[in-house]
């Protein structure tokens, strides 16, 4: 009866600790599409419409599937440069891969906008890069500095 209750006991010091370090993997912070209703909702999105998946592939070289959660907004007309992508994702490497894209993203379209798009050049060097924890964020817009503070305020709370 004693060795029972030691096992028992053990078993459920096992199950505790597996509980505990395995309850929230996965599920912490804040969705992107949570942080895109509190966007919508202050009217930070009005000028971007939302891309659908392939355009992801298309603008921005990413694969969709492995991107786990994200958002992505962009400009209707291809004449302008606003964009918003919003990335959660447990993966390192491909939230790097995401960064280093989105990094030449930002120069590859300067250097096309720099001759003859002089507000869409202007808009580029405000360009706003966010990492933290799983989240990436690249926002070009008007007022990016908007856009970042209200995520950043979903993402740290």
């Amino acid at each position: 009866m004693k060795r029972f209750a030691i096992e028992f006991g053990a078993v459920l010091l096992l199950a505790a600790f597996m509980f505990f370090m395995l309850r929230d993997k996965g599920t912490t912070g804040v969705l992107p599409s949570e942080i895109e209703q509190k966007l919508t909702e202050a009217g930070l999105l009005e000028q971007m419409t939302k891309a659908s998946d392939l355009t992801v592939k298309r603008n921005l070289g990413l694969d969709y599937e492995e991107l786990g959660d994200f958002v992505y907004y962009s400009s209707p007309d291809f004449m302008e440069v606003r964009e918003l992508l919003i990335i959660k994702t447990e993966n390192d490497a491909i939230r790097q891969e995401a960064e280093r894209i989105v990094r030449n993203r930002v120069e590859e379209r300067r250097n096309v906008f720099e001759s003859y798009g002089p507000e869409q050049f202007a808009m580029l060097g405000r360009a706003e890069i966010y990492v933290k924890d799983d989240y990436l964020v690249f926002i070009v817009a008007d007022d990016p500095a908007a856009i970042l503070s209200l995520i950043r305020r979903e993402v740290e709370a």
